[in-house]
């Protein structure tokens, strides 16, 4: 009441035994007097309190998806640079002089480079699938030239 005094505009809020609540509002007139008026706001603090809560979670996943989004950016730039030193590698790979195969966890042909299908006069089609010991010994080899063969390919463990 010490605003009422001063002659100052002010507001409060009063909570009803009912739980509802009530905006006093006060503002001076003129000539002394005051203007006084009483709102229920209950329905409005509801209203707030439910876009408080979805503001507080709309902000919360927007904090989620700019990890994400932070993420994914990093993610693709080290995809991008693994392409990139993949280029080079393929460049290189495709224009030396040696003979280049890489294999599955099969011994299974993959991919040859052009030295190799030229080193065996076949293209690259009829060398793909196939064992890479028969690609290098040959189909007809024996088995003394496949082992060494064999014993030259790099062993998995």
């Amino acid at each position: 009441m010490a605003e009422l005094a001063k002659g100052t505009p002010h507001h409060h809020n009063r909570r009803l035994q009912s739980g509802r609540q009530v905006l006093a509002s006060a503002r001076p007139r003129g000539d002394g007097g005051d203007v006084m008026t009483f709102a229920d706001v209950s329905g409005l603090l509801t209203k707030e309190l439910a876009l408080q809560f979805s503001l507080n979670r709309a902000e919360s996943r927007k904090a989620e998806l700019d990890q994400r989004l932070s993420e994914a950016k990093r993610e693709k730039q080290q995809v991008e640079e693994r392409q990139s030193k993949l280029k080079r590698m393929l460049l290189v790979a495709t224009h030396t002089t040696d003979m280049i195969i890489i294999a599955d966890a099969n011994d299974k042909a993959e991919w040859v480079n052009g030295a190799c299908t030229a080193l065996f006069e076949t293209a690259e089609s009829q060398l793909i699938k196939r064992d890479i010991v028969n690609v290098i010994a040959g189909e007809c080899a024996d088995k003394m030239t496949k082992a060494a063969c064999l014993n030259a390919v790099p062993q998995r463990g």
